[in-house]
């Protein structure tokens, strides 16, 4: 029965000098293109947050789960005599609790994939990718490490609503940045707990399932980073749209 539970649980002359300086200069922003129409990227934020507020509350359920299971393990521990009908009820929650998760994960995925196509098409004339790269280079091995965090870092900075910021001006990524890391660590967490040997006893089970709380709370924290990295992504296109385009283009969707 424990081990049904853990398994569930489981980026020269002045002239010449004026030339040179001259050279140095970036070139100018490049302006919105007539073809590239701005689509309100406000709906799918709202779909993207409700399910991430979803998911998220799903990954609190199951540490509520895995906290149950460490009481229960620990009681065994300490010689108390444990029901099975307690771990078949823990079991089954966590089962239940997982394929919501499943359900959530696969939803927020295409939700978040839809909204990064269409902050993307927004930015399409001042961006070096094109909208369905920046979509793709989730699926692409080794490359989905570093980026989608780049084209992500692309189009925030194109999406700046100050026209006269270039937009190759250095500026600060530290909330996309920490989304990711954050993120790439939750998905190392949960891949290297699959794989631990199976445990023994039940001391070896409690310390298998406290590590299990280390991808649980990296994914809490990285849900609560990716939440506010789209609210934060989408008032910017906003205010980018109602600085630098004019009223006739910009659609509400």
């Amino acid at each position: 029965m424990t081990r049904r539970l853990d398994e569930t649980l489981c980026s020269c002359a002045p002239v010449a000098v004026l030339f040179t300086m001259s050279a140095m200069l970036p070139p100018p922003p490049k302006p919105f293109e007539a073809h590239d129409p701005f689509r309100s990227p406000r709906l799918l934020a709202k779909v993207v947050s409700g399910l991430f507020v979803l998911y998220l509350a799903a990954t609190l359920v199951s540490a509520f789960i895995l906290l149950e299971a460490l009481r229960a393990g620990r009681a065994a521990m300490a010689g108390e005599s444990i029901s099975p009908v307690v771990f078949e009820q823990l079991s089954q929650r966590a089962q239940h609790v997982e394929w919501i998760s499943r359900g959530l994960v696969c939803l927020c995925a295409v939700a978040f994939l839809v909204w990064t196509h269409r902050v993307a098409s927004n930015v399409r004339s001042r961006i070096d990718i094109t909208p369905a790269s920046a979509v793709g280079c989730y699926f692409i091995p080794l490359i989905n490490l570093v980026q989608p965090y780049r084209a992500l870092a692309d189009i925030w900075d194109a999406s700046d609503p100050d026209p006269t910021v270039h937009r190759h001006a250095l500026r600060s990524h530290a909330l996309l940045l920490s989304w990711w890391l954050v993120w790439q660590a939750s998905s190392v967490a949960a891949v290297s707990r699959l794989w631990t040997g199976q445990p023994d006893t039940y001391q070896q089970w409690v310390v298998r399932l406290s590590i299990q709380l280390i991808p649980l709370a990296a994914s809490a924290v990285a849900l609560a980073l990716a939440l506010a990295v789209v609210r934060k992504l989408t008032a910017r296109q906003e205010a980018m749209a109602v600085a630098l385009m004019p009223p006739a283009r910009v659609t509400e969707s």
